[in-house]
């Protein structure tokens, strides 16, 4: 499908290929993007899990810090799976 939209826009208007190469890599870009991010997410996480101690919070309040920054990660993580699939 690529192709074809490549040689017709190609064929009619090398104004609109190029606009088209540009709407591709602007997507492909926005991928990767999200890729990255999604793995930076999933790695401070598994620091958070290995690591509880490097939140330099006091031992009162630790545990709930913790699952709380453990939330507010799962929910970007969840949106960015949302960003990937659309």
């Amino acid at each position: 499908m690529i192709f074809y939209q490549l040689t017709i826009n190609g064929m009619i208007s090398p104004e609109q290929m190029e606009k088209y190469l540009i709407s591709l890599m602007d997507n492909q870009w926005k991928g990767y993007f999200i890729k990255i991010k999604m793995r930076l997410l999933q790695q401070l996480k598994t620091m958070f899990n290995k690591y509880p101690e490097l939140l330099y919070l006091s031992d009162d309040f630790r545990n709930e810090c913790q699952i709380m920054i453990q939330k507010i990660i799962d929910n970007y993580i969840k949106q960015e799976q949302y960003q990937l699939r659309k």
